[in-house]
């Protein structure tokens, strides 16, 4: 949920008009990003068509990032 997500100066690697790509908090590996919508939804079945279009193209622009920052990273999901 964006309520528990810092969206602080630094914090966000890119943001859209109805998602947003931050580094996560509590990371599970360096470099790890979360991307979520910015409306409080329970479940990626609840998101609208334009919200999994925008969430995906911030993805994608969170892979590329990562990968120009640490060439070993292997793994995306």
């Amino acid at each position: 949920m964006l309520q528990q997500v810092d969206l602080t100066r630094g914090r966000v690697l890119e943001q859209g008009r109805i998602s947003v790509a931050v580094f996560d908090n509590n990371p599970v590996t360096p470099l790890h990003v979360l991307v979520v919508p910015k409306r409080e939804v329970t479940s990626f079945d609840k998101l609208r068509p334009e919200e999994v279009r925008e969430m995906m193209a911030l993805v994608a622009i969170a892979k590329h990032w990562i990968a120009k920052e640490d060439m070993t990273v292997q793994g995306f999901n």
